[in-house]
């Protein structure tokens, strides 16, 4: 049986966490690992990886053909050379940048490491601001706020609505292929021909640990994305909190990585990037994304190269169970070498979980760890599982380096953080240093439980985002991030995503959009043209799923008593969604107000699901 096999060895430290109670019912948790070394900067880590491993392939991408090209340590070292004489030869001005309109590239890669290399931060921006939105308002905002002397974009035709969005008045544009209509353009190949002089040295020389590496923007699941800081030491202190606790072996082959997250994110722009770097990793770079008719893509290329390690937000990994369901040649090459599993930006439900665990032990005979991650923009990771666990919902434990500080608010804690991985600020906003409290904690936003109060070293729960809750018109609050994973647990894996609702009303009901692959695949076709959400069967099961919920919650801040299907999809433009895959609840309710009326309608209609 699944639950009985075992899981392949996880080379990372057990679970060690101190937990000091203060009077105020407040708790401070460290963990009970520490570091001592600190790299000096990301570039010396690549120096260093360089000089180690010069043939070994560091980043890999599929060429026009449908090849990888590939581009080693030593290369991609002596490329970012050239590209920081480059800015170096132009003399930026302070306060200026190096702006990426691209996906993750081996250009980018280039582009963003020669820019640290020279001490002009680099601003990732998430490739929806400029392909998905038709009007351009997120990716002006960034524009304005990092004042970018430098634009960067792989494919100038591919990035030409973009850019022509822009005021580039002053502004050299950089591309890997194509000539935009710009006022000033430089092809990247003219970059990469220049020599590196003594001045690149000097520059890497000066290069600390306040020197600020970028400026990320947050996610955009809100009309105006915020700009934060984020320092060579943030990033070197990371590494080292990771190092610590890992367990080396020298016989250990080099982690194989198959990458789709964007790395204009943290999560994989610092937080992978930096950690894959460091290990010396052989990456490959994905096209793909957890979206219909793009996953296929993730799905060849797991196919091509097996990976050691698989990260993802959970609507991949359910995604993912819909495919490697029916195709054993798909689940040999995700399986075979495959060491460790890690989600993050939200719970992974557990039907998921037991599912892709199940398939393990079917294909390996044993079970894969998953190594959570938590953080944010403006923390860095903060908190890991690096124990094995059949919990999922967990967010971990401090990592070391950092504090927590946790907060009673009613039945919860609400999460904050301080550390050497915390920004020091949104630096280029004129709210500056906002979000912290008067010990210097970051607010997270974010609430937490205890697995098991008796045991802390069991890990933390994420239970909900705290603003994200509403109150019932009995005075009830809804935790509804929480919950939201709670019913997508339950009725796994007939829904892809859902909003919560019920602010002001008597019980709580959902908006839902419906999974057509699972559906297919467990009840068969539609008979006719009859949609997925229309058909008789579905509802069915949805009802049953959420009884059975209902019956495990029955409080009425959990219970479900009303579901409505959407047929339209969550909008990026109407930021009601991420390219990450995220929803925003509180948008969608807003932005569709008149879907929650019928779905609370005295006399609800055909479509509203009515539980008992």
């Amino acid at each position: 049986m699944m639950t009985h096999a075992p899981y392949r060895p996880l080379a990372m430290r057990g679970p060690n966490v101190r937990v000091q109670s203060r009077p105020d019912g407040a708790l401070l948790l460290e963990s009970g690992y520490a570091y001592e070394d600190v790299e000096r900067s990301i570039v010396h880590v690549l120096a260093r990886q360089a000089r180690a491993h010069p043939d070994r392939v560091f980043l890999a991408q599929r060429a026009a053909d449908g090849a990888w090209r590939q581009a080693t340590y030593a290369d991609v070292h002596q490329r970012a050379r050239a590209v920081a004489q480059a800015l170096l030869s132009r003399g930026l001005a302070e306060g200026r940048s190096v702006m990426m309109l691209s996906g993750s590239s081996i250009e980018f890669a280039v582009v963003m490491l020669g820019a640290m290399m020279a001490r002009v931060p680099v601003a990732p921006i998430s490739v929806p601001f400029s392909l998905w939105s038709t009007d351009h308002g997120k990716l002006r905002h960034a524009f304005a706020v990092c004042r970018p002397a430098v634009v960067y974009a792989d494919d100038a035709d591919r990035f030409a609505r973009a850019l022509q969005a822009l005021d580039l008045g002053g502004v050299e544009v950089v591309t890997a292929t194509g000539t935009p209509a710009v006022p000033r353009h430089s092809p990247l190949s003219a970059w990469l021909d220049t020599a590196p002089t003594p001045a690149v040295d000097d520059a890497i020389e000066r290069i600390r640990h306040d020197t600020v590496a970028k400026w990320m923007f947050t996610s955009g699941s809100t009309a105006r994305p915020r700009c934060v800081a984020q320092t060579q030491g943030m990033m070197c202190h990371q590494l080292a909190s990771w190092a610590a606790l890992e367990q080396p072996a020298s016989d250990r082959p080099a982690p194989v990585i198959l990458d789709w997250m964007p790395w204009s994110h943290v999560g994989g722009g610092n937080i992978g990037f930096n950690h894959n770097l460091l290990r010396g990793a052989t990456v490959y770079l994905d096209e793909g994304r957890p979206m219909p008719g793009l996953f296929e893509r993730t799905l060849a290329n797991i196919q091509s190269v097996s990976p050691t390690e698989f990260s993802s937000v959970p609507i991949a990994f359910r995604m993912l169970v819909d495919a490697l369901r029916t195709d054993e040649a798909l689940c040999h090459a995700f399986f075979r070498r495959l060491e460790t599993m890690a989600y993050g930006g939200a719970a992974l439900p557990a039907p998921v979980a037991h599912e892709l665990q199940a398939l393990a032990v079917r294909t390996v005979g044993h079970r894969i760890p998953f190594t959570t991650i938590y953080g944010a923009t403006e923390t860095q990771c903060i908190t890991q599982v690096h124990w094995t666990t059949d919990e999922t919902g967990l967010v971990g434990l401090p990592l070391p380096g950092v504090q927590l500080k946790l907060v009673p608010t009613e039945d919860r804690y609400a999460l904050r953080v301080r550390g050497p991985t915390v920004t020091p600020g949104h630096d280029l906003e004129p709210t500056g240093r906002q979000g912290f409290d008067e010990e210097g904690f970051y607010e997270l936003g974010d609430a937490v439980r205890f697995l098991d109060p008796a045991r802390p070293e069991a890990g933390l729960v994420f239970a909900g985002r705290l603003a994200e809750d509403f109150k019932l018109d009995t005075g009830t609050r809804v935790a509804a991030s929480a919950l939201r994973q709670q019913v997508l647990s339950a009725t796994s894996p007939l829904l892809s995503d859902c909003v919560v609702c019920g602010l002001g009303e008597e019980a709580v009901g959902v908006l839902a959009w419906l999974n057509p692959t699972a559906i297919t695949t467990l009840l068969g076709p539609a008979q006719g043209d009859v949609p997925p959400h229309a058909r008789q069967d579905v509802l069915a099961r949805l009802r049953e799923a959420l009884q059975g919920h209902n019956r495990a919650f029955p409080g009425s801040s959990q219970a479900i008593r009303r579901l409505l299907l959407l047929a339209e999809p969550p909008s990026f433009d109407a930021h009601e969604l991420t390219d990450k895959g995220s929803i925003n609840q509180r948008v969608v309710r807003e932005n569709r107000a008149e879907l929650v009326r019928e779905l609370f309608a005295p006399g609800p209609g055909p479509r509203v699901l009515v539980l008992d």
